[in-house]
């Protein structure tokens, strides 16, 4: 009986770690989808089915990093797609969620390692030129 017993507590932690994965996942998928406003710790826990804190410490452990630097990393990859799409800077900036220029500039460089302009540069052949037509690289 004890060995029975065993087997269905370890049956049902499997599952609850499958589940709990999936809401995991959700809750990265909220970033994701939600990059330009902000977004709280406590509403990403609510998602994963987890308290806050510990939702920190899950998200640390199986990310790598905090929750805010995650974030802010999905806005700058949001803000690299809105650049090359467009090629206007305050606009991507204001997209991905930022309300401060010089804060996006900062952020930008800070994980990227160039300015929005000099990422828009490297990338002159995948930016649209005025009136929609894409800049061809010389």
């Amino acid at each position: 009986m004890a060995l029975l017993h065993g087997r269905l507590i370890g049956l049902r932690t499997v599952r609850e770690a499958v589940v709990g994965s999936n809401r995991f996942e959700a809750s990265l998928g909220h970033i994701e989808a939600h990059v330009e406003r902000r977004i709280e710790v406590a509403e990403l826990a609510d998602i994963a089915g987890l308290s806050p804190r510990h939702y920190s410490a899950v998200f640390r452990r199986r990310t790598g990093q905090s929750v805010a630097r995650y974030v802010r990393s999905a806005r700058v990859r949001f803000a690299q797609s809105r650049l090359l799409e467009t090629g206007d800077i305050l606009q991507a900036s204001l997209d991905a969620g930022f309300a401060d220029l010089s804060n996006f500039y900062r952020v930008f460089k800070s994980e990227t390692g160039v300015t929005p302009r000099q990422y828009i540069d490297g990338h002159a052949s995948a930016v649209p030129a005025r009136g929609g037509s894409h800049v061809l690289a010389s």
